[in-house]
C-alpha cells in the first residue's frame, strides 16, 4: 500500500511539504500545490536516449494508492512501455502525470477524487532524439472512475491515444453553464510557446489523428455533459472551445458506440457505494448497456486494509 498513513504498516509517510515556519507551517498531501513533485511512485527517465539512464518496461500493479497529492509522476520522456494494472487509487488530490510513452492505464478502480488527470505533460525540443518519447500512445482501458470528472488531460502530443471500455461515473462539467476553468472529460491544453500548439481550427487538431476513443459507459448528470475542450492561442488571446458528446461525434469521430446513462443516485448503479463496491450493480440500466466495461473490482486489492492485502500490495509494486 502506498499512501500518507503513519498507522499502516509499509506505507510511505513522507508526503508533507514544508511550509514557512517549517512543520508548523507544513502542507498535508490534500493541501500542497506542488502535486506532481510530492508522489507515490517517481520515474526518472532522460532527456538523450544514448546516456544510461532508466528506460524500459515498468510495472506497477496490484496496490493501493491514497491520501496522495499524486500517485505517480513520470516525469521525463521515455519509450516505455510502464503497465499501470489492477490498482485502486482513492482520497488523493488526482492519480498523476506522465510523459513517458507507451503507458498502459488498465483494469484500474478510481475514486474519492474528482481529476484522474493523466496527462501526458511534454516539453522536449524537436531537435531532441527523445522527442519520439514523449508522451506518445497512451491506453486507458477497462477502468472504473467514479466521481471524476477529467480523465484525460493532454498538454504534449494528441495524436494516437486510447480510450476504451471505461465505465466513468461522474463528469459534472456542462456546457450550458460552464466557463474555460470547468472539467472535461477530455482536455487539450496547450501553453504559449509549447511544441504542440492547438490550431484554431478543429479540423487541423491533433486531436484527429489515430485516436481511439470509444466504447465507454458514461454516467453523468447530464445529457449535454463537457466532452472535450480545447485550448489554444488565436493570435491576440487564449480562447477555450467546449463540445458536448454530440459535437465530439460529428468533429472527431469519438464515441459512437459509447453509451450514456443520465444518473445521479450512486445507489442505482453500483451495488454498495457506501462501503465503495463500485461492481456494477445487478438489474441496473448500467450493468446492462455496460457489461464488459470498467475494472474486474472482484479481482483486485480494494480497501479495508487487512495484513494479507498489505504484504501482497507492497511486494508487487
Amino acid at each position: 500500500a502506498i499512501g500518507c498513513d503513519a498507522s499502516q504498516a509499509g506505507v510511505l509517510t513522507s508526503c508533507n511539504e514544508a511550509g514557512p515556519n517549517g512543520l508548523a507551517g507544513r502542507k498535508t498531501w490534500d493541501t500542497t500545490k506542488d502535486v506532481e513533485h510530492i508522489s507515490g511512485i517517481t520515474i526518472m527517465n532522460c532527456h538523450n536516449p544514448d546516456k544510461s539512464c532508466a528506460t524500459g518496461y515498468v510495472e506497477i500493479k496490484n496496490n493501493l494508492f491514497y491520501n496522495l497529492p499524486s500517485a505517480f509522476y513520470f516525469k521525463q520522456p521515455g519509450p516505455g512501455p510502464v503497465l499501470v494494472q489492477g490498482n485502486t487509487f482513492y482520497s488523493s488530490q488526482r492519480v498523476g502525470t506522465w510523459t513517458i510513452s507507451n503507458v498502459i492505464f488498465e483494469r484500474n478502480l478510481v475514486y474519492e477524487m474528482t481529476r484522474c488527470d493523466v496527462a501526458n505533460t511534454a516539453w522536449t525540443p524537436t531537435s531532441d532524439p527523445t522527442y519520439l518519447y514523449d508522451g506518445r500512445n497512451q491506453t486507458i482501458r477497462n477502468n472504473t472512475f467514479v466521481d471524476i470528472d477529467t480523465i484525460f488531460q493532454i498538454r504534449g502530443s494528441a495524436s494516437n491515444h486510447t480510450i476504451l471500455n471505461n465505465v466513468i461515473y461522474g463528469l459534472n462539467g456542462r456546457i450550458v453553464s460552464s466557463s474555460s476553468g470547468d472539467p472535461a472529460y477530455v482536455i487539450r491544453a496547450t501553453t504559449y510557446g509549447s511544441i504542440y500548439p492547438e490550431p484554431a481550427n478543429a479540423a487541423q487538431s491533433e486531436l484527429t489523428i489515430g485516436n481511439n476513443f470509444n466504447n465507454n459507459c458514461f454516467i453523468t448528470p447530464y445529457n449535454d455533459f463537457r466532452a472535450i475542450t480545447r485550448k489554444y492561442w488565436n493570435g491576440s488571446t487564449w480562447k477555450v472551445d467546449q463540445y458536448n458528446l454530440t459535437k465530439v461525434r460529428q468533429l472527431f469521430g469519438f464515441e459512437n458506440d459509447s453509451q450514456v446513462i443520465v444518473e445521479t443516485n450512486k445507489e442505482n448503479v453500483f451495488e454498495n457505494p457506501s462501503v465503495n463496491d463500485y461492481r456494477l450493480k445487478t438489474g441496473s440500466v448500467a450493468a446492462t448497456l455496460c457489461a464488459n466495461m470498467g475494472a474486474d473490482i472482484a479481482n483486485i486489492i480494494t480497501p479495508p486494509l487487512s495484513s494479507q492485502s498489505q504484504t501482497q500490495s507492497t511486494s508487487n509494486t
